[in-house]
C-alpha cells in the first residue's frame, strides 16, 4: 500500500513500484537483519545486541517475551528504519547520479 501510494504522489508507474517493492536477495538478508539490529541496540541503549549463540538459543527456546521485546524485537524494529533510510539515501542520490549521467550522455556534446 505504501509502495503504490508513493508511486501515485509521484507519479510512477504502479506496477514497476510495486513489482520493485517485492524483490528481495536472501544472500544479502542476514546482513541486514545483524546490521539492524545492531544500529538499533546502539541507537536505543548504546551497546551491541547480545548474539552468542547459546544465549539466542535460550531465549528462543524458552521465550521470556519482555527480554525478547526488549533485547531483540525493539533494537530490530528502530535498527531497521535507521539502516532502511540509509539505505533509500544511498540509493536515491546514486540512482539520480545514473540518471543525470544517462541523460546527459544521450545529450550528446
Amino acid at each position: 500500500l505504501l509502495a503504490i501510494g508513493l508511486a501515485i504522489l509521484f507519479r510512477l508507474n504502479k506496477s514497476a513500484v510495486v513489482l520493485a517493492s517485492f524483490i528481495s536477495n536472501p544472500w544479502f538478508a542476514p546482513v541486514l537483519i545483524y546490521a539492524s539490529l545492531q544500529a538499533g541496540s546502539l541507537l536505543l541503549y548504546g551497546t551491541d545486541a547480545p548474539l552468542d549463540f547459546r544465549e539466542l538459543k535460550e531465549v528462543f527456546g524458552d521465550p521470556d517475551w519482555h527480554t525478547m521485546l526488549r533485547e531483540y524485537l525493539k533494537p530490530y524494529f528502530f535498527g531497521a528504519l535507521l539502516v532502511g533510510a540509509a539505505l533509500a539515501f544511498l540509493s536515491f542520490w546514486t540512482t539520480l547520479w545514473i540518471a543525470r549521467a544517462a541523460a546527459a550522455r544521450s545529450e550528446g556534446p
